[in-house]
């Protein structure tokens, strides 16, 4: 079953357990069948941003990790849920095609999800600059159920 694609214009933000600034993703492009395809644009004032250089591409890793956030935080919110926190355990390996992202690009990052388990998932993620592939990776993640984590753990 395929839900509605949210409109374009809503901000990716309130589908994640992150605010701005922290919160890198831009804009949400698509959502659907366990797939988010989301944008990030490049700008001198980006978090991350180093002068003469641009924002360095390992960053890649965060991009992708948000968007899987992002894609939970969206199935969430069709059920009437908030966002919940989750966590990146890692990847095996991240191929990065240069070092440094320049201002005024526009990267589009999709994940899509593999499996999930309720607790565990994974994820084929990749950044896309135009039609380069810029990185990509397999996300491992655990998102908890509730007992693991409370909003008292959180703030201690």
């Amino acid at each position: 079953m395929t839900n509605p694609t949210p409109d374009l214009h809503e901000d990716i933000v309130q589908f994640m357990p992150h605010d701005r600034p922290m919160a890198l993703l831009d804009r949400l492009v698509e959502a659907q069948n366990g797939r988010l395809k989301a944008e990030v644009r490049i700008e001198s004032d980006s978090m991350f941003y180093r002068p003469d250089e641009g924002v360095p591409s390992y960053l890649s890793l965060e991009y992708m990790a948000q968007a899987v956030a992002a894609l939970d935080g969206f199935w969430k919110a069709q059920r009437g849920s908030a966002p919940s926190i989750g966590f990146l355990l890692g990847t095996r390996a991240m191929p990065l095609s240069r070092p440094f992202f320049d201002v005024g690009e526009v990267l589009t990052v999709t994940v899509e999800e593999r499996f999930n388990d309720g607790n565990m998932a994974s994820f084929d993620g990749r950044v896309d600059s135009g039609s380069e592939t810029v990185a990509s990776a397999t996300l491992n993640v655990f998102s908890p159920d509730g007992s693991e984590v409370t909003k008292e753990s959180e703030d201690a």
